[in-house]
């Protein structure tokens, strides 16, 4: 079996006919990487939504935004901005 790694695109190729390549750690991480990335932003979305919802109608007023306005930022789905 041949082995090569290309450094123009970080794949690996195990040589043998109709495989695909192999991602090689660098590309693993980052992938990894944005995934958490990604849940971490979701997370505070939903926290930060929900914390919203929750306002008292006067802190809403203080950082100038109605009730409706609110609810309807709260009600968005975390992985909508």
């Amino acid at each position: 079996m041949s082995h090569y790694l290309n450094t123009k695109s970080e794949c690996f190729f195990d040589g043998a006919a109709g495989t695909a390549p192999i991602a090689t750690d660098g590309v693993f991480r980052n992938t990894v990487l944005g995934l958490m990335d990604m849940i971490r932003t979701w997370d505070q979305r939903y926290r930060q939504r929900q914390h919203l919802r929750d306002l008292p109608r006067s802190l809403l007023d203080d950082i100038g935004i109605s009730e409706a306005e609110a609810m309807v930022e709260a009600a968005k789905p975390f992985w909508k901005p």
